[in-house]
């Protein structure tokens, strides 16, 4: 996890904000924003990467209540696909942001989370779908 003996996690967030320039994505003709060393700063991924992991377990726990508590299935539908989507995230900074990061692995994780938020729209619309045909 965090490693508490290198710098605060404050300056290394300022360093990350400013360490940004515009490069060009591998093999296009694309340019777009991404650290000048990504592999720098693991320790914001991590710390990002928890986040996720903590905020899917309140998503949990929220949907739990709204189950038990009876609520409307909109809301139900949307703390499932909130559970996918923070989950994914989770997973998708473990797997793309670590040690050997590169700017090619930073625009794949990006590419990777466009693909994730579709998935979470499927798993929305596939939940509505059939918990509105079984009532």
């Amino acid at each position: 996890m965090l490693d508490p003996k290198n710098r605060s996690i404050d300056r290394k967030a300022i360093d990350f904000s400013q360490s940004f320039e515009v490069v060009r994505v591998a093999e296009t003709q694309v340019y777009l924003p991404a650290p000048k060393i990504p592999s720098a700063y693991v320790a914001i991924y991590q710390a990002v990467g928890l986040f996720s992991l903590l905020w899917a377990f309140f998503e949990i726990a929220m949907l739990i209540v709204r189950i038990s508590a009876g609520s409307p299935l909109r809301r139900k539908v949307d703390g499932a696909s909130n559970v996918a989507f923070w989950l994914g995230a989770y997973y998708l900074i473990g797997v793309f942001l670590d040690e050997t990061v590169t700017t090619t692995r930073w625009f794949a994780f990006w590419v990777a989370i466009v693909v994730l938020i579709g998935g979470t729209l499927l798993v929305r619309a596939v939940i509505w779908a059939a918990m509105t045909l079984r009532s």
